[in-house]
């Protein structure tokens, strides 16, 4: 019994300094910067694993910033959308809370959230994708509930960045990664991608391929997508929590690249978008920038200024977004970049899309077959 005894207490005394000394590594190098930790050169100081751990990061940055204005969106938003735009130096702190492949009830939690931290806040914007109200687009394995309307880490989120195995092993690349000094932050401060991060050495049209192609492929894109009754009411709902909380609300429709709209069109879900648009300008006026303008007929080609990929539009965008949104100097913005959308004129505002369509599609017969060929 003592034998027995003795192994039990060396075997916990290892266990306990093997906890101990991976807690102690992980709170040191922080790889997801959620624990306030010192930044040093050369050890934790770029931190790449944050880019597979927004979820996370992005909640906690609220409890520490309590912004005045909030970016709601995708990955669209988190690439475009700068929260230091001029228009917004009145309504600072601003963060972009943009989060890669969320839908409306990700949104309206986040929002929730910023509330919680920040009772005075005072405007939102949201860039909306047509993907977040997908049926089939659901909450990602890395939403958890239990994170949200709180002021600091939740417990077992401490647990997870300090003693589990998935963050020593973030750690350990993100010590790789300071000592090799080859990646960058994938996240500025306040909220935006850094597009260096994400950047791709392949030709601009490969990638376009690429998105397309990933588009027409998985099942919460265009794969099998439909149009969710409860995405729709979650959108409702953060109307509603403005309007009660006397929050500015700012709402648009993303570009998309012409090419991206013309996927819409070969998976046959064209009908479904205006529906989109129709059931949104119900609940609230919007901005537009989906239409067929000088922005989202950009050519092509590896020197593309407004759009990383068919999808991702650059801060170049963003920031015309913004001027038109904002009231800010949209004299700046193209004449047709941006339409005011209301139920008196959605149907014309849609008829005269299609017509734009059938211009562009007349005049690009070599996108169009690029798209056609993707897709099957």
């Amino acid at each position: 019994m003592r034998a027995y005894s003795r192994f039990n207490l060396t075997a916990s005394c290892a266990i306990a300094t093997s906890l101990f000394a991976t807690g102690f590594f992980n709170m040191l190098v922080d790889p997801y910067g959620v624990l306030s930790s010192p930044v040093i050169a050369n050890l934790n100081e770029e931190k790449p694993q944050k880019a597979s751990n927004v979820r996370l990061f992005k909640a906690i940055d609220i409890t520490h910033l309590n912004p005045k204005t909030v970016f709601l969106g995708s990955s669209q938003a988190e690439y475009g959308l700068n929260p230091s735009h001029p228009a917004l130096d009145s309504h600072q702190p601003a963060y972009n809370l943009g989060i890669p492949n969320s839908n409306m009830y990700e949104m309206l939690r986040y929002l929730e959230h910023a509330i919680a931290n920040q009772p005075d806040l005072e405007v939102v914007v949201i860039a909306l994708d047509f993907i977040a109200f997908s049926g089939a687009n659901t909450n990602r394995v890395d939403f958890d509930e239990s994170r949200l309307e709180k002021d600091k880490l939740a417990l077992n989120d401490l647990l997870n960045v300090t003693v589990s195995t998935d963050a020593l092993h973030s750690s350990v690349e993100t010590v790789i990664e300071n000592i090799d000094q080859d990646n960058l932050n994938p996240y500025f401060p306040d909220g935006r991608r850094d597009e260096s991060f994400f950047d791709s050495d392949r030709s601009k049209i490969d990638v376009f391929k690429q998105y397309i192609n990933a588009y027409f492929d998985r099942p919460e894109l265009y794969g099998q997508y439909t149009l969710s009754e409860s995405m729709i009411e979650n959108f409702e709902a953060i109307v509603a929590l403005c309007q009660e909380k006397g929050i500015t609300l700012e709402v648009f429709i993303s570009p998309y690249h012409a090419t991206q709209l013309e996927a819409i069109h070969v998976a046959g879900l064209w009908p479904v978008f205006e529906e989109w648009k129709r059931q949104i300008v119900e609940i609230t006026p919007i901005w537009d920038f989906s239409g067929y303008s000088t922005v989202i007929t950009e050519p092509v080609n590896d020197q593309m200024k407004y759009f990383r990929d068919s999808v991702h539009y650059r801060e170049e965008i963003g920031g015309l977004i913004l001027n038109r949104v904002l009231d800010y100097q949209d004299k700046d913005v193209p004449e047709n970049f941006g339409i005011w959308v209301t139920p008196d004129n959605i149907e014309t505002h849609l008829s005269q899309i299609r017509s734009d369509h059938q211009d562009w599609a007349a005049e690009n017969t070599q996108l169009v077959q690029l798209v056609q060929e993707v897709s099957q």
